[in-house]
């Protein structure tokens, strides 16, 4: 084998490594930690803000990983890049479909409200197998929590069991 042809399958072993070494994140979901947060177009300051949250608790999906930044993607699909510290591994959920929240995981639950497209709330729990997700709704000063249908929240993947 000519030499500049080893050299050629060495180079692209070797690009290789490091193209799996970069693109190793794990996608999860994560929530804002803070009040404020500026995403930006790449992983740093020097990158343009795209975007400013100004929602505490906000559910993003982590699609990547480098150094000190998370690359994010949000429920109408905006990708962008945020700081590892404004982000908690706190699961929280976006109401994407207005519906009832229930006593019980079932559809002869009691109605314990009403929950209104665009509400956060905090996921509790998601049993295998099972069509709700047990939340947990901040009502001026008090908590509701109640059974609420896994396919109307987005934060969770749809087959992911939280307990």
């Amino acid at each position: 084998m000519p030499q500049s042809k080893i050299i050629a399958v060495w180079v692209g072993f070797f690009l290789g490594c490091i193209s799996l070494s970069v693109g190793a994140a794990e996608t999860r979901f994560v929530s804002l930690r803070v009040n404020q947060a500026n995403l930006r177009t790449g992983p740093g300051v020097r990158f343009p803000i795209m975007w400013v949250y100004q929602e505490r608790h906000y559910p993003l999906e982590v699609l990547d990983e480098f150094e000190f930044w998370r690359q994010v993607r949000e429920v109408d699909g905006t990708i962008g890049w945020l700081h590892k510290n404004m982000l908690s591994n706190t699961r929280y959920a976006l109401v994407l479909e207005e519906d009832k929240l229930l006593s019980k995981p079932e559809v002869n639950g009691k109605t314990l409200a009403i929950v209104q497209k665009g509400t956060l709330a905090r996921i509790l729990k998601c049993p295998a197998e099972n069509a709700y997700c047990l939340l947990s709704f901040k009502v001026h000063q008090t908590e509701l929590e109640g059974w609420y249908l896994r396919q109307n929240i987005w934060g969770l993947f749809p087959n992911e069991v939280l307990d």
